[in-house]
């Protein structure tokens, strides 16, 4: 489980603690709002837990866990936004991302391999 907040904070949840849940990492790097995140599906392939985050920096982030779910690192930063994005999607085969941006317009960024690149 991921949690963000207009604080630019970012945590990754797992079971455990006196109530049911601890926070296990802290997303570094991130000052802006952050308004969407979303894992990548299970099922896709070489997706591997990969999580995204977009918020008011106008960029989307794709984190990935390096060793273990305690410890994340920025796998890529998406820039050529204009506006802050609001929500942030995977594709179901985890091949494209989808954003929404302030001003009503939509992105669609391709996966290949190890990098992305705007589609639309």
């Amino acid at each position: 489980v991921a949690t963000a907040s207009s604080d630019g904070k970012v945590f990754i949840w797992a079971p455990g603690g006196e109530d049911g849940w601890e926070v296990v990492c802290a997303l570094e790097g991130l000052s802006a709002h952050v308004a969407g995140l979303c894992f990548a599906p299970a099922e896709a392939e070489g997706a591997n837990a990969l999580l995204l985050t977009g918020g008011f920096d106008k960029a989307i982030r794709v984190w990935q866990p390096d060793g273990g779910m305690s410890t994340w690192q920025e796998h890529a930063v998406l820039k050529e936004h204009t506006h802050p994005i609001l929500s942030v999607t995977w594709s179901a085969d985890g091949k494209r991302i989808a954003c929404c941006q302030a001003d009503g317009s939509a992105s669609v960024w391709v996966r290949t391999d190890n990098s992305f690149a705007r589609w639309a």
